[in-house]
């Protein structure tokens, strides 16, 4: 199944790929990463299955290696939203996985496309709240075994261009409460402009007044600011 994502596998030695091909390579892509994300998600036993290596012609890789290079091609948003969804099962509550992929650079690759998809918000929701869930994790449950670990994972999502990813995305009403919560969860851990991330936060406070769950994160936001 993990294999489906490869893009070698569904080629053949000095085959031509046409377009129409290429479309049906991404239909399967996507619905392989589907059926990982939730086969991970529901069915405990396949949680260290996400760094079992395996071979593509020789070359080993790894399940979360795997997507995350198909992260970072050019696919459709369905494609995109649904490799993110295979990512966040086999992120969510793995401390090691998620090392992995920090050192990886999966949260470079993760603050590049955020960066540029405030055109695509069902995109930008997966990725906002991937950083959250990974960040919320470390900060309500550190590893005792080896709290280098924690430290990766939060350097690597406190960088100075991934912290200021979720700001932008305030001015879009569908995105507010997602972004606010990805920035309360990276707030100790950021160095923001605080007089602009202020400004931001209170202008969605008062634009949404009246939605308590976005008043509350705004309001506790604002005061550590």
């Amino acid at each position: 199944l993990v294999s489906l994502l490869s893009d070698d596998v569904h080629k053949s030695q000095n085959q031509t790929v046409t377009a129409e091909q290429l479309k049906k390579v991404e239909l399967i892509q996507e619905n392989a990463a589907w059926a990982i994300g939730t086969a991970v998600k529901n069915i405990g036993e396949f949680a260290p299955w996400a760094l079992e290596e395996f071979a593509i012609d020789g070359i080993k890789t790894t399940p979360i290696d795997l997507l995350l290079f198909q992260l970072k091609q050019n696919g459709s948003s369905k494609k995109r939203q649904r490799i993110l969804y295979a990512l966040g099962s086999m992120l969510r509550g793995n401390r090691i996985v998620q090392a992995h992929f920090c050192a990886s650079g999966g949260p470079a690759v993760v603050g590049t496309i955020l960066s540029s998809s405030s055109d695509d918000a069902k995109t930008a929701k997966r990725l906002l709240a991937l950083a959250d869930d990974v960040i919320s994790d470390v900060t309500m449950h550190p590893y005792e075994v080896d709290d280098n670990i924690d430290k990766l994972i939060i350097s690597s999502f406190s960088t100075d261009d991934f912290c200021q990813a979720p700001i932008p995305l305030l001015t879009q009403e569908a995105l507010q409460e997602t972004a606010l919560e990805t920035i309360q969860a990276l707030e100790p851990y950021c160095q923001w402009d605080k007089k602009k991330l202020k400004v931001s936060v209170s202008k969605v406070k008062k634009q949404r007044k009246g939605h308590d769950h976005i008043e509350e994160l705004a309001d506790s936001i604002l005061s550590e600011l």
